[in-house]
């Protein structure tokens, strides 16, 4: 592969807890999983920056400044949640982008409805609700090179094991979790491969074009 992995072992002095190459569908995916970060958005783009490939997925146990759409903050508590970036290659096309949420949140709900017996809905464009509590959200920006689209950064956030008081503290008071909604949350990991199963079959790989590797281009964070 056209990557070099030693560029990404040290984040603000910060090693990843654990650096995984996941075999999904026959696409090569890399895992980097931290401890803290001030979200996965950042370290995302920091990796396209110093020359990452796509189809790597960044995720931390805690994010200090996790953020959703319109730059509202994202309550992402230790251990409570998948705080999770992707970084994916561009559509062949700039109209494909308009259905790439939905293609993403339809691939998130295929997703839990493999952990949980839920009803999920996907309010427009990108929450994932339990009734009218939302268990799960998504951010979808890109990385430009003068004006082309060189690769799109998923974010997203699914609430794992909050409890009621979590929420509360937060002042999240229209959130929920899996916890709450089943008693029961799943394996991270687990979670994670399904997820990026889903992905995969969901979102239609001839809508990509190869991604080169990105060396001093520059960075845009646009939300589409």
């Amino acid at each position: 592969m056209n990557y070099n992995i030693m560029f990404s072992h040290n984040i603000n002095n910060q090693l990843p807890l654990r650096h995984q190459i996941l075999n999904i569908h026959g696409e090569s995916f890399q895992w980097y999983d931290f401890k803290n970060v001030t979200s996965t958005m950042d370290i995302a783009f920091k990796f396209i920056q110093d020359g990452c490939s796509c189809w790597t997925a960044i995720t931390a146990l805690s994010q200090s400044s996790g953020r959703g759409t319109h730059g509202r903050d994202w309550s992402s508590r230790s251990g409570k949640g998948l705080w999770l970036s992707v970084i994916m290659p561009p559509p062949h096309h700039f109209e494909n982008l308009e259905g790439l949420s939905l293609s993403i949140a339809k691939s998130l709900v295929n997703t839990l409805y493999c952990f949980s017996e839920c009803t999920y809905t996907i309010k427009h464009p990108n929450d994932v609700m339990v009734g009218n509590r939302k268990i799960a959200g998504i951010l979808i920006e890109s990385a430009t090179f003068g004006e082309k689209i060189m690769s799109m950064v998923l974010g997203m956030g699914v609430n794992f094991c909050q409890t009621e008081k979590d929420f509360c503290d937060d002042r999240l008071y229209d959130a929920t979790s899996l916890y709450m909604e089943t008693g029961e949350y799943p394996d991270r990991t687990k979670f994670l491969i399904s997820l990026l199963e889903h992905i995969r079959n969901t979102v239609d790989a001839e809508l990509y074009v190869k991604c080169p590797v990105f060396n001093g281009c520059r960075i845009s964070k646009n939300k589409k």
